[in-house]
């Protein structure tokens, strides 16, 4: 006989078999086999049930008789108590500390996944579990606003939940009733709910990490859609194409956009360094000359200013002043012989320096023409695009859009997922790829019919502060339980009201929209502060309503709308300057609007939003409006503006022009002095010589007189 274990060796009466051996084995399959192989023999006329010494036994069928054996072992014998002891001690030891400890974990569990997933601050006062009670206790809770920290996003005083024990040991969360207690929104706190800066980090960089993983996992459409989202969200875009709707009649714009054909600057930019050469080359010249003529002049006067009377009659003195004269004249001719060659030079520098200075006057008189032929050009303005305070709005929703995205997709796929009975996916998958075996047929135990889901609250009520919630039906499997869910919520606080109402069938067989809501709001604040030249911020209280349908093939139809009252608006300046007076003084003057919204989302076409508004026109007509009632003075005002950049640009070149002509115009001036200074000394000479003349021809005379007389005399005496 093959090596078979020994209590199959052994010899048995059909009491002693079916005691000892049949009905410790369980698997039917089992019994059949263990019974086939004992046959029935004669020992001293006994009958007793051996299995046959010769049967061999292939390798299955010898692991298959030790297994049996093992587990017809572990089938007898008296209770080990030491086992069971310590078996019951560790028991005992982890029961307490599951009982010493459950409500501190649990607290601190639910504060850090609250806080992580709204990236503020979680108080929690109490956390009662009782187990055999089947009731959870929860006291004085508050999570703050990330925006405000100085604000509860919201808060409760109690919350109690009774659940089933049996079911939730059969793995599923059972519960008849949760209540809220003191229930509110927006409640004032007393200290800072911020977290700190390491812990918001940690947060944000978990968040990031994941973000990046689900966006790496996404299909390509579902990157499409998500970037087309993104790509709307822009208010850049809506930014340009508002501003560029000024260019024609922006001067700075004009000016920008035709500075590279304006003959002023190509002009300017060729005779820049001729004229600032011949300035550097003059500019010191007239103070030299000046001072030589001043001290000549001073020369002059001294000898011009004499007093010629009273020496006339003395010719000695007259002598000396002619050499002073003769001397002031050779002087002047020394200042004349340095200076005449520049004053020829600089009046043909002069030359070019007008020459240039006309080519620039006239490039600036054909770039002035060219801007006035332009503007002759502009009949009337308009807007670019007319839907500017709609698009704004759209944009901010874009921008929510693609924020939320990830997490609106997420759950579209768990509801369609639960009415198609696929909600785990992965667990579907990996379960799939696990080797699968056959058990042998055992005892077939057939239980009554399971009505409970994994996850079912029944009703949830929450309540106070003007806020009330009720929701029935919150299951994991609708189709089980045969009921929706509904949500039904009305919130007061301040003034501002609230209420929605939240339908989600995914049951199998219904023929309802997956999902269906309705919202209504009153006295809602709306504030958004643009950062954005020409892009209105927005300051209101406002009422809305609106209504969303979620199909089962992911297809979502949302239509809303909204009055605007205490409506203010305005923008940060832009250019020109009087298009954005005018544009700032037509948003002051609106105080209310209506908007209408329109929604569609499928996974084929990805998110279609469009808004639309009552202003949007009333805007575009009455900034068109004024623009082109002033056309004509804007003209102008445009022309003189040009006309001062042009001057402004070519200021530093005009004043050097100016200062090489005020050296032209004070050498000139010298040179006309020295003539002057000439002609004066040489009168002087020419009268000075003549009385000199006049004075040696009277002595002549008297002296001849004389000598005649003396002759006569001399005569007479003779």
């Amino acid at each position: 006989m093959a090596k078979i274990p020994s209590i199959f060796r052994k010899k048995y009466t059909e009491k002693s078999l079916n005691k000892r051996l049949l009905a410790k084995i369980y698997i039917q399959e089992d019994s059949k086999f263990i019974k086939s192989l004992f046959k029935k023999t004669k020992i001293n006329n006994k009958d007793f049930y051996t299995i046959d010494e010769t049967k061999s036994f292939s390798k299955n069928e010898q692991k298959r008789l030790k297994l049996i054996a093992k587990q017809i072992k572990k089938q007898k014998g008296r209770i080990k108590f030491l086992p069971l002891v310590a078996f019951l001690s560790i028991i005992f030891v982890i029961s307490f500390l599951f009982i010493a400890t459950k409500n501190f974990a649990l607290k601190k569990f639910a504060k850090s996944y609250l806080e992580y997933t709204f990236e503020a601050k979680c108080e929690i006062s109490k956390v009662d579990l009782k187990i055999l009670d089947s009731s959870l206790l929860i006291k004085n809770f508050s999570i703050a606003d990330k925006m405000n920290p100085m604000k509860n996003l919201f808060a409760f005083d109690e919350l109690k939940l009774d659940f089933n024990l049996a079911q939730l040991m059969r793995k599923k969360f059972i519960a008849e009733d949760l209540s809220i207690q003191e229930f509110s929104f927006n409640s004032e706190r007393t200290s800072d709910g911020s977290l700190s800066q390491s812990k918001l980090e940690r947060i944000l960089r978990r968040k990031n990490k994941k973000l990046l993983k689900q966006l790496e996992q996404q299909s390509e459409n579902e990157n499409t859609i998500y970037a087309a989202i993104q790509g709307n969200s822009s208010i850049q875009k809506i930014q340009s194409s508002f501003l560029n709707s000024f260019n024609s009649i922006n001067p700075q714009s004009l000016l920008e956009q035709n500075i590279n054909s304006l003959k002023t600057l190509e002009t300017s930019k060729n005779i820049q360094d001729q004229i600032s050469a011949l300035n550097s080359k003059w500019k010191d010249y007239p103070d030299e000359i000046n001072q030589k003529i001043t001290a000549l002049k001073k020369s002059a006067d001294s000898v011009l200013n004499f007093d010629y009377a009273a020496i006339q009659n003395n010719p000695a003195k007259t002598a000396t002043a002619l050499q002073n004269i003769s001397k002031l004249i050779e002087d002047l001719n020394k200042i004349k012989t340095e200076t005449t060659p520049l004053f020829s030079e600089i009046a043909d520098d002069y030359a070019t320096v007008t020459n240039l200075s006309k080519q620039l006057q006239n490039s600036i008189a054909q770039d002035k023409k060219k801007m006035q032929n332009q503007l002759a050009e502009i009949k009337s303005f308009s807007l670019s695009s007319n839907n500017l305070f709609s698009s704004t709005i759209e944009s901010v929703g874009y921008s929510l859009l693609g924020k939320y995205y990830p997490y609106i997709k997420k759950g579209i796929d768990y509801l369609v997922n639960m009415k198609s009975g696929k909600t785990d996916v992965k667990k579907e998958e990996t379960s799939s790829k696990k080797k699968s075996y056959q058990r042998l047929q055992g005892t077939n135990i057939e239980f009554k019919n399971d009505i409970y889901p994994s996850f079912w609250i029944k009703s949830i009520s929450a309540s106070g502060y003007g806020a009330k919630i009720v929701a029935t039906d919150i299951s994991s499997d609708m189709t089980k339980i045969n009921k929706p869910l509904n949500i039904q919520a009305n919130l007061n606080s301040n003034e501002i009201k609230h209420s929605g109402k939240i339908t989600i069938d995914a049951r199998k067989d219904s023929k309802e929209p997956l999902c269906q809501a309705h919202y209504n709001g009153n006295n809602i604040p709306v504030s958004y502060n643009s950062e954005q030249q020409g892009i209105p911020s927005i300051s209101s209280n406002a009422d809305f309503t609106f209504d969303m349908e979620l199909t089962d093939n992911k297809t979502i139809v949302a239509i809303g709308k909204g009055n605007l009252e205490n409506l203010s608006l305005w923008t940060i300046s832009f250019e020109p300057k009087y298009a954005s007076d005018i544009y700032s003084d037509i948003l002051a003057k609106i105080k209310k609007a209506t908007i209408s919204l329109k929604l569609g989302f499928s996974e084929q076409k990805g998110i279609n939003m469009k808004i639309t508004s009552n202003i949007d026109n009333q805007i575009a007509n009455a900034l068109t409006s004024k623009i082109n009632g002033e056309l004509a003075s804007i003209k102008k005002s445009i022309e003189k503006e040009i006309t001062a950049k042009l001057t402004e640009s070519t200021s530093p070149l005009t004043q050097q022009i100016n200062s090489f002509n005020a050296s032209y115009k004070s050498i000139l001036n010298s040179s006309n002095s020295l003539n002057d200074i000439e002609k004066l000394i040489k009168k002087k000479q020419k009268e000075m010589t003549s009385k000199s003349n006049s004075s040696n021809e009277i002595q002549d005379t008297l002296l001849n007189n004389t000598n005649s007389l003396l002759n006569n005399l001399k005569q007479v005496i003779k």
